[in-house]
């Protein structure tokens, strides 16, 4: 399985964080069908670790759309955010360095909102408010999973409302991704 724009968004968002060229993530695509024997999970996302495999589900639905030029920003950012996992899980463990759920499901959320912001000429604010404000979680999800969906979602909003008003927008970009999950909670807060 390959996708132009799964490998089109790896290059971007390398750029975007300011980090080196990776592996292809189009090189850890599942399909449906092995996704189903790892998880039985009803997400159009989905990255699985292993000590031994990395594997990134993206439903195939969601790629024909964007390869047709048939998508929304759904599924745009689906795509965007399988990437990004992809990309923060591959650049800590080369660094050796651990990674919670929240922190990389934060990551996720600003990659999303920067990214779109400038590979479309949309009104930034209605960008907030489409992800961030008018959003919806699943309904399978544990508690647990829950809080940390919204933590990550009222964070990034807050970071991402304050990035829109810097001027050096690319430099606060690539310090909040260096930074450790409590380093980019202060960020949030600033």
């Amino acid at each position: 399985m390959h996708s132009l724009i799964v490998e089109y968004l790896q290059r971007d968002l390398e750029k975007q964080n300011g980090i080196a060229p990776r592996q292809s993530v189009n090189d850890f695509l599942i399909t449906s069908q092995e996704r189903a024997v790892l998880s039985d999970a009803d997400t159009k996302e989905q990255v699985f670790v292993g000590e031994e495999h990395l594997g990134v589900y993206i439903d195939e639905g969601v790629l024909a759309r964007l390869k047709d030029g048939q998508f929304n920003l759904d599924d745009y950012c689906v795509a965007a955010e399988g990437v990004s996992h992809y990309l923060y899980l591959v650049d800590r463990a080369e660094q050796a360095r651990q990674c919670t759920l929240l922190e990389l499901e934060l990551q996720a959320e600003v990659d999303k909102f920067v990214h779109v912001s400038q590979k479309f000429k949309v009104d930034e604010h209605q960008l907030l408010d489409a992800l961030f404000d008018n959003y919806a979680l699943h309904k399978h999800l544990s508690i647990e999973e829950k809080e940390r969906y919204v933590a990550a979602t009222r964070n990034a909003a807050r970071f991402c409302s304050r990035l829109i008003k810097k001027n050096d927008r690319m430099q606060t970009v690539r310090d909040f991704y260096t930074r450790s999950l409590q380093g980019k909670l202060q960020l949030t807060l600033l």
